[in-house]
């Protein structure tokens, strides 16, 4: 670690450097102990308020190694979107199936279409209604943007982030308001923020990257057709990449459907509900 660039930390939307520091001595004076959850007591104000933030940097070091437990989720399990994501699975497993790597075991599962705005690591019971009493607190700002509606929505054309299309891991549908505004980009937008922003949640791109993935090559080696995250996930190298040419090109504008979205999920991952989608530990509307 650099002495002068220590790393730093988000906690509660304060910003901490992380620093080396040794063991210190306090004189005994008045008893005095943290005005929160009873685990840390002291001799000095100081002292207790010095270890609250090294307990406190510790958390948050032990979260960031942790794999994310909950999703902020946007569904695309439109009984629509999912007819139109069969028709393409179908009509690429006609068409692409020679193609190097491309096989029915790499296909999303159409209850579980979904856009993924941010991920969580929620350590307990009590952090988990933390997030979900933070979305209910976004629930004003959302419906500004929708006016108070439901957001009518285009998932139309396939598209991928790496540099050759010969060894794609992962193939997303493209998904635009149909009045082609930036509402739903905005919407991504005020979430990460307010999650971040209350150390939920870490901000991994300037701006946030919607996408419904379709085609992921670590369902190969996961049953449950889920990116497993955080440690212990695949590595590049461990992953069998498939060559997308042929499936840009004959289905590069495939219309998956029409839908309006009403709702943000607060989703459980690896967990599955009565509609096939994951379990919901909260939600707010547009309308």
């Amino acid at each position: 670690m650099e002495v002068l660039r220590p790393p730093l930390i988000n906690i509660n939307g304060r910003l901490y450097r992380r620093n080396i520091t040794k063991e210190e001595h306090y004189e005994e004076e008045e008893d005095f102990s943290y005005m929160g959850p009873p685990v840390i007591t002291g001799s000095h104000r100081a002292a207790v308020s010095s270890a609250l933030t090294r307990v406190e940097v510790l958390l948050e070091s032990f979260r960031k190694k942790q794999p994310f437990t909950h999703f902020l989720s946007l569904p695309l399990n439109d009984p629509k979107i999912q007819e139109g994501f069969l028709r393409f699975k179908d009509e690429v497993l006609k068409q692409c199936s020679q193609d190097h790597g491309v096989e029915g075991s790499i296909f999303q599962n159409p209850a579980k279409l979904h856009l993924t705005i941010g991920t969580l690591a929620l350590l307990n019971d009590t952090e988990v209604r933390k997030a979900c009493e933070h979305l209910q607190e976004c629930q004003n700002v959302i419906r500004d943007l929708t006016e108070g509606k439901a957001l009518p929505l285009e998932v139309t054309g396939i598209e991928y982030m790496n540099d050759d299309p010969a060894m794609v891991d992962v193939l997303y549908a493209k998904v635009n308001v149909k009045d082609r505004s930036d509402r739903l980009q905005m919407i991504a937008e005020r979430l990460v923020e307010h999650f971040a922003s209350a150390g939920l949640m870490v901000r991994e791109w300037d701006r946030v990257k919607l996408h419904g993935t379709v085609m992921n090559t670590l369902f190969r080696k996961d049953s449950t057709g889920e990116d497993t995250g955080g440690p212990g996930r695949q590595t590049m190298s461990e992953r069998e990449a498939f060559d997308a040419r042929n499936i840009l090109k004959k289905f590069g504008a495939h219309h998956f459907g029409d839908f309006e979205l009403n709702t943000v999920l607060l989703s459980q991952r690896y967990s599955t509900d009565c509609t096939g989608y994951y379990t919901s530990a909260g939600s707010i509307t547009f309308s």
